[in-house]
């Protein structure tokens, strides 16, 4: 054998072997789980032991939903933090512009919305910090963006200029018709990423690098991919390809073709097309079809059948009805799995109906997720069950903050039911969103906000409530099988990833402490003491 790891508390996420103390590794795969004594029985002269000193050991995990060619790119950016205010961004910025006067645009991101709860946007206040470059902040959400006059400029758009899709993705404009700088969801930013380059090409390879090493520091080995902007074009998966075949990136990443607007409807089947016979291996796949149905509350682009806040006109999804019945059939009669963003309540009501389609079809081995499952109507939620359509959520986002009536509105009583989802008969998969990961993307304080659905600063804090439904927290064991089987199985890497047992991949992390032993504080406390991919340790504590 290559390696024994002995003395740890091993939870195989495995039903038919849910506990060992030990495991054997060879070529990169597990061939034993058992007893201390069992194991070292295996080893020989050229064995490596390692001594998990009582930790606690967990397959590789799996963050089921994020963007890895986007947070590469958005490595070197500006970062703002998600708690600023207006005018701390603001600051920030001009701190930025002045210590870098040589560059020819200026890239920033992570802002919140919510900063503009008293304010509006006005390109002005960007111009004034830097009127004659190209100017570009996105939100926390990548959703949305605020640029200054001169990006407009370069960009070609003007107050004439038709909305992509007016309502839900647009260039917003003040009582004067006059554009305010604010651009709302992902077609209205790409027309600006299509004309302008924010980006270094050059070091992408190196920012892909440094977001692997970033991931494997919380334990992470295996990131889903849900979505490029179609400007990239090929590149990320053309870089991470060449890095993974030449040894050089140290995670797995199962990535999506995109549709974000209607004008790409074909050109993404294309894309899906291409993609999936060119990227087929364990290490880089490209097997999903992803629909963006929605925008996030905080943008007003949350699809909802009602008028939640006041003045919500209703926003359609991006498709609906037949049109989008026909989209998921032709991806599922085409061998691809469907990952779809829904947030509001018409959105993914809409996902449900493509998912009944696909499955009266017969295409019950499509792997169908629904992204995030923020807001779904009491009849939908047993549908999941119903459908074998897996819930997809970001557990770091399942907490009451200040301001969150004037945001959510009615929705914010009864948001994030994920344990009635799951109850229902359906499992639930987790992920952080990066770039969009607001708070972060360590799954231990994803874990710990979902099981307490409190910001996980105030834990303790009597003042601060807890996010509504109060019966709608999670356990750990539902949080820690979202991070590994369940992942595993919405990427159809059942037994290969995702579970400590014969024949799988060692792709495992070790934690120093039990964290069913622990509270919640104390978990999110608890070190990361090493991760492997295929029996290589890629971090350690």
């Amino acid at each position: 054998m290559d390696k024994i790891l002995v003395n740890g508390l091993v939870y195989t996420m495995d039903a038919d072997h849910p506990e060992a103390e030990a495991l054997a590794i060879k070529d990169g795969i597990i061939r034993a789980v058992g007893t201390n004594d069992e194991i070292l029985a295996m080893k020989d002269a050229g064995t490596e032991v390692i001594d998990m000193n009582g930790g606690m050991l967990l397959p590789g995990l799996i963050d089921a939903h994020c963007h890895p060619a986007m947070t590469a790119y958005f490595l070197n950016a500006l970062q703002f933090d998600e708690e600023m205010t207006l005018d701390e961004v603001l600051s920030s910025l001009r701190d930025y512009v002045e210590a870098h006067p040589d560059n020819e645009t200026y890239f920033g991101t992570g802002y919140n919305e919510i900063c503009f709860s008293d304010r509006e946007y006005t390109t002005e206040l960007l111009d004034e910090i830097c009127p004659d470059k190209p100017v570009f902040l996105s939100s926390s959400g990548c959703h949305s963006a605020w640029v200054n006059a001169c990006t407009f400029e370069r960009a070609g758009i003007t107050a004439e200029t038709p909305d992509p899709i007016p309502g839900f993705q647009y260039f917003e404009k003040n009582a004067a018709g006059e554009l305010t700088g604010h651009v709302v969801e992902t077609e209205a930013e790409n027309m600006i990423y299509r004309a302008i380059d924010f980006f270094d090409n050059d070091i992408l390879e190196i920012s892909y690098k440094q977001m692997a090493k970033e991931f494997s520091a919380y334990g992470i080995t295996t990131l889903v991919g849900c979505g490029n902007f179609d400007w990239m074009g090929d590149r990320p998966y053309e870089t991470a390809d060449n890095l993974i075949r030449n040894g050089q990136l140290d995670v797995r990443i199962f990535d999506c073709a995109f549709l974000s607007t209607l004008s790409r409807k074909e050109s993404s089947l294309e894309d899906i097309r291409r993609l999936s016979k060119r990227y087929d291996s364990d290490r880089l796949r490209v097997n999903t079809y992803k629909v963006i149905m929605d925008g996030p509350f905080e943008s007003g682009s949350a699809s909802m059948h009602e008028e939640y806040i006041p003045g919500y006109k209703c926003i359609p999804p991006l498709l609906e009805g037949r049109e989008l019945e026909e989209i998921f059939l032709t991806a599922a009669s085409e061998g691809y799995d469907i990952h779809a963003h829904g947030i509001g309540n018409y959105a993914i009501h809409e996902i449900l109906r493509g998912a009944e389609a696909v499955r009266k079809a017969g295409y019950e081995d499509t792997r169908i997720t629904c992204a995030h499952t923020q807001y779904v109507t009491k009849e939908d939620r047993r549908r999941f069950g119903e459908l074998n359509v897996i819930a997809n959520t970001t557990g770091g986002w399942h907490y009451w903050y200040p301001g969150i009536d004037t945001v959510m509105g009615t929705t914010a009583e009864d948001e994030f039911t994920l344990k009635e989802i799951i109850d229902g008969g359906t499992i639930m998969t987790m992920g952080s969103d990066r770039p969009a990961d607001e708070v972060g993307f360590d799954p231990r304080m994803e874990i710990v906000t979902a099981m307490t659905r409190k910001y996980i600063g105030f834990l303790d804090d009597p003042e601060l409530p807890t996010l509504k439904p109060d019966d709608q927290k999670l356990s750990l064991q539902e949080c820690l099988e979202s991070y590994t089987v369940n992942a595993a199985h919405q990427i159809h890497m059942d037994g290969k990833i995702g579970q400590i047992r014969e024949g799988a991949y060692a792709d495992l992390c070790l934690f120093a402490r039990d964290m069913f032993t622990l509270t919640p504080e104390e978990i999110l406390e608890d070190p990361l003491m090493m991760t492997m991919i295929e029996g290589k340790i890629v971090y350690e504590a």
